[in-house]
């Protein structure tokens, strides 16, 4: 999942992506776009990304880097691409309202992304640190 935040109006997204850890196509399976606070936000795709589907756009990984060991048990990886031409469609709430002009959808032309990185255990280095925070405790 890439989450970024950021921009004059406080804009932010998440888009997620199932892929592997080679350069190729991949679906989108959440997309969401948020701008403005308060009283003028707008939220388009749902919250958290909206409903688990596949969406018409593709993530395109130009770059899948072996970063080696994360010294936990798994590997650090670099990932880098694009995501082009996304509608996100406005979420119905919003649409509701009529005394604001939202618009019905949101269209991106490009997002690119350099130098990503994940862990290819984080779930797994998640439960460990569970694990260690619970028996710090007892």
């Amino acid at each position: 999942m890439i989450t970024s935040s950021s921009g004059p109006n406080n804009e932010g997204f998440i888009l997620r992506f199932v892929f592997d850890t080679k350069p190729g196509v991949y679906p989108l399976t959440r997309q969401n776009f948020n701008r403005g606070k308060d009283d003028t936000t707008e939220q388009y795709g749902g919250l958290l990304g909206g409903e688990e589907k596949i969406y018409a756009g593709k993530v395109t990984l130009a770059e899948c880097k072996d970063l080696g060991s994360n010294n936990m048990g798994g590997n650090k990886w670099s990932i880098s691409g694009s995501v082009e031409n996304l509608t996100i469609p406005a979420m119905g709430l919003m649409l509701m309202d009529e005394t604001k002009k939202h618009p019905k959808e949101i269209k991106i032309d490009k997002i690119s992304f350099t130098g990503l990185t994940f862990d290819d255990n984080w779930e797994e280095m998640m439960e460990k640190a569970m694990d260690m925070m619970k028996k710090k405790d007892q």
